[in-house]
């Protein structure tokens, strides 16, 4: 009986012992969560993107600045994301945001859900004023407009019910138009240091702090855009040549695209989009759209085609087979290395490719 009874007590003191080590790892763990966000990550500005042409913007405008932190949304190989659903991780990761960086234009679909569930987040949408291309049935060259409230919220100007795209009614596919991506580094500079201000007039930053994080962001938007502007110069020296079709001269330099956002690249060269279609992993192209575009091609509506150099396979050998016409692989910049150079990298590729093309 005695036995039986210790036994009790041991096992009673052993349970004790499992639930008192249970608390103090638990605590520890909190401990160290609370040491790392109180020490590591105190004070800084915490950035969010979209997607990747939008990290590479934020990684530039804040390069070299400690007190702010840079973090993309999605993963750095997911390309576009008109058709993202935000995960468990994303809304950890948006929790903790200060600043929200979007492409806009309606290509993040999920920015609404985002915008209420952290009415706090400062949200900085880089199309803010930029003239988009309209798909079919709209007026080409309306400028994209946002009205924005002192949190940075924003919503749509001028907004029609009416949906003609899945991604809306323009394009928002802008920044292979380095016109359209220095905008964008500008709207993204300026919502940086209006986040900063907005932070200093409700005492939570000094002068000096202010006045210290808005001359680095504005120095280094600076040095980005030129960067970028030095692309734009390169892409001015190339003059597509027009294709002789039975003897004569085409008026209307015409483009197939395999990638939105190839069409401001292509309006930038000057050639007109006669055939547009997306693909991608999940979505071949049919045997109607190359039929129809192989007729375009011989009917010499189409002297050149850009598709994505992820998926170009999928439609070069036959197209090029039938018609003779070569297909441009190039790259849309929408996943990368996550080098802050890797947008400028990328285009100096894709001006190469051009001069070729149109030697």
């Amino acid at each position: 009986m005695a036995t039986r009874k210790k036994l009790v007590i041991l096992l009673g003191i052993m349970a004790i012992l499992v639930v008192i080590s249970t608390i103090i790892i638990h605590l520890s763990k909190d401990d160290r969560r609370y040491v790392k966000d109180s020490g590591e990550n105190q004070g800084k500005i915490q950035v969010v993107t979209t997607f990747y042409p939008m990290y590479i913007i934020g990684l530039n405008v804040a390069d070299h600045m400690d007190n702010v932190e840079v973090t993309n949304l999605t993963d750095m190989n997911t390309g576009c994301v008109h058709d993202y659903q935000l995960t468990t991780d994303n809304m950890k990761l948006l929790s903790d945001a200060d600043v929200i960086i979007v492409n806009g234009g309606g290509l993040e679909g999920f920015l609404d859900e985002v915008i209420s569930i952290y009415p706090n987040l400062w949200v900085i949408d880089s199309s803010k004023g930029i003239s988009m291309l309209a798909y079919d049935g709209h007026e080409e060259g309306e400028s994209h407009e946002t009205i924005e409230d002192h949190d940075g919220n924003h919503e749509e100007a001028g907004e029609e019910n009416e949906e003609h795209h899945e991604h809306g009614d323009y394009n928002p596919h802008i920044w292979l138009d380095p016109q359209a991506y220095v905008k964008q580094i500008g709207n993204v500079r300026d919502g940086l240091t209006a986040y900063i201000q907005d932070r200093n007039a409700a005492n939570q930053l000094t002068e000096n702090t202010t006045k210290e994080l808005t001359t680095e962001i504005e120095q280094n938007a600076a040095a980005y855009i030129e960067k970028v502007l030095n692309l734009d110069r390169r892409i001015s020296e190339i003059h597509p040549q027009s294709n002789l079709r039975n003897g004569e001269e085409s008026a209307d330099e015409g483009v197939a695209i395999f990638h939105d956002s190839f069409a401001y690249l292509a309006e930038r060269l000057g050639l007109k989009v006669a055939y547009a279609v997306e693909i991608d992993s999940e979505s071949a192209l049919s045997a109607s759209d190359i039929a129809q575009i192989i007729d375009l091609v011989k009917e010499g509506k189409i002297h050149y085609l850009f598709a994505e150099n992820l998926y170009g396979d999928m439609i070069t050998a036959r197209i090029k087979g039938e018609t003779g016409v070569e297909v441009t692989l190039m790259d849309p910049i929408v996943t990368g290395d996550g080098s802050k150079d890797s947008y400028i990298n990328a285009m100096e590729k894709n001006i190469e490719l051009l001069k070729t093309m149109f030697e």
